[in-house]
């Protein structure tokens, strides 16, 4: 699991990590939509949702 959706759970000790030596594993995320000028407000609140959730890591 992402480290962020997990995050809470490790610090209040319902998850323990297993592996705490190893490198944490990134993955490609892509936001592809037709054009950036016709965005529709649910894209929009998506991108910049997802956008504040990466900035945290």
């Amino acid at each position: 699991m992402l480290e962020f959706a997990t995050r809470e759970q490790v610090r209040d000790g319902r998850l323990i990590d297993l592996f705490p030596d190893w490198s944490d594993e990134l993955f490609p995320l892509h936001a592809i939509y037709p054009s950036r000028q016709y965005r529709t407000a649910k894209v929009r609140a998506f991108v910049e949702f997802v956008m504040e959730l990466l900035a945290e890591v």
